[in-house]
């Protein structure tokens, strides 16, 4: 706090919110992955089978949906993908 002609005055802080949207270290399951994405859960299954998604990380044996994507990398397949939809 600041004093001024004897009176104190607070100090103004500024106050950072966490956005998990920006959090790109954020593992998301299949359905946040679509979800970002805006396709069916169905069809990450189908580019998976295909090579033509990230990788996903099991967990355990990785049935019953223990599979989670890195968002960072969901983004840039994303990324690459527009920009060869666009060209």
């Amino acid at each position: 706090m600041d004093s001024q002609e004897g009176h104190i005055m607070p100090t103004t802080r500024t106050i950072q919110t966490y956005d998990p949207r920006l959090d790109t270290e954020r593992l998301l399951t299949k359905k946040q992955a679509a979800e970002l994405l805006q396709i069916a859960e169905r069809t990450i299954d189908r580019l998976i089978a295909k090579g033509d998604f990230p990788k996903p990380i099991a967990f355990g044996d990785g049935t019953r949906g223990n599979v989670r994507f890195r968002r960072r990398e969901v983004i840039a397949w994303m990324d690459q993908h527009q920009s060869t939809a666009q060209s």
